[in-house]
């Protein structure tokens, strides 16, 4: 229906930004982190899907192909409806969500609110064969590679009590040439801050 809406923030709300388009308001739900960055007069430009039903019309905007693409995943898995898939969305990035279906980290995705154990482990399920190549290579570049010392590290901060995910991500910043303790604690001073 839509492909695109380009215009200014009229205002946002909890869950959704009006965006102005020529004096004609859209109401476009986004991701939280999305919104949170947004003010009143912004320029924006939304990638939309356009969700219809017998007693709503309703606009998901999001500002990457890419994002549009993960949430129309999150779609099609049996159970998730628009409001699942962006809530999702809210608690982790494309890559991060890439990254918990590969790793099957049914707890990361469990964070989202509405999302339960059984919705998280059916979605890793579900998606594991279609995330794609490029969403891969979008993981592998924010992410640290693989292997020693790094997997030792890893090792260690779920050992811990964070998830695969979460330790993961907090060994985002750690070069090759440190010691297995300074990845350790690199690691926990970044964890912390996200904490």
């Amino acid at each position: 229906m839509f492909a695109y809406i380009s215009g200014k923030v009229a205002f946002t709300a909890v869950n959704y930004v009006a965006v102005d388009v020529h004096g004609v308001g859209y109401q476009v739900f986004a991701p939280l982190r999305v919104l949170n960055t947004l003010k009143k007069g912004d320029s924006v430009m939304f990638y939309i899907h356009t969700n219809v039903r017998e007693d709503a019309f309703e606009l998901f905007g999001f500002l990457s192909q890419e994002e549009l693409h993960i949430f129309r995943s999150l779609l099609s898995v049996s159970g998730v409806g628009p409001k699942s898939a962006l809530a999702v969305l809210d608690v982790l990035s494309c890559e991060e969500l890439a990254l918990a279906v590969v790793t099957g980290d049914d707890k990361a995705i469990a964070k989202a609110p509405g999302i339960g154990k059984k919705s998280a482990q059916r979605i890793i399920l579900e998606l594991k064969d279609k995330i794609t190549n490029e969403e891969l290579v979008s993981v592998s570049e924010h992410t640290p590679q693989t292997g020693g010392t790094f997997d030792e590290a890893r090792d260690a901060l779920v050992a811990l009590g964070y998830s695969a995910q979460e330790a993961q991500a907090a060994l985002r910043g750690v070069t090759e040439d440190m010691s297995l303790e300074d990845m350790i604690k690199a690691a926990l001073v970044q964890a912390m801050k996200k904490g």
